[in-house]
C-alpha cells in the first residue's frame, strides 16, 4: 500500500507512472486496489476504474474504455470537453459524448465509426 501512495504523490506532483498489481487468484488484488481507490478518493484524487476479464476474447483497449465511459457518464459536458478534448470520440463511448457536445459520429471517418459502433453495442461488465 506504501509503493502505491508513493506513485499517487509522484502523480499529483506530475511525475505518471504505471503500476500493474499482479497475482494469483484470491491474494487480495481487489481488495487491495479498492482499498487504495478509497484512500485516493479521501485524499480528492479523481479514480477512474476499468477491469480485465478472462475468456477467448475482449474488446482492445476495454478497460480504459470503461473507465473513460464511466467518468463520460457522471462528468458535466464542460468538464468532460476539457478533459477529453475534440479527439475523445474514438476512445470514449460515441453515443455518451454526443449527447454532452462532442462531434457526432458522422463527422468521424468510416474505421473509427465502425470502431464506434461496435463499443456502443458491446455492453461492460460491472
Amino acid at each position: 500500500m506504501a509503493r502505491l501512495r508513493a506513485k499517487l504523490d509522484e502523480a499529483r506532483a506530475g511525475h505518471g507512472a504505471l503500476v500493474m498489481l499482479v497475482g494469483e487468484p484470491g491474494i487480495g488484488k481487489s481488495r487491495t486496489i479498492e482499498e487504495f481507490a478509497e484512500q485516493a478518493r479521501a485524499g480528492g484524487a479523481l479514480v477512474l476504474t476499468g477491469r480485465c476479464f478472462e475468456g477467448e476474447w475482449a474488446p482492445p483497449y476495454a478497460p480504459f474504455a470503461e473507465a473513460i465511459a464511466g467518468y463520460a457518464k457522471a462528468a458535466t459536458p464542460d468538464t468532460l470537453r476539457a478533459d477529453l478534448g475534440y479527439g475523445a470520440p474514438p476512445v470514449a463511448r460515441p453515443s455518451l459524448l454526443c449527447m454532452n457536445g462532442f462531434p457526432t459520429s458522422a463527422s468521424l471517418s468510416r474505421s473509427t465509426r465502425t470502431k464506434s459502433a461496435f463499443a456502443c453495442s458491446t455492453p461492460y461488465r460491472s
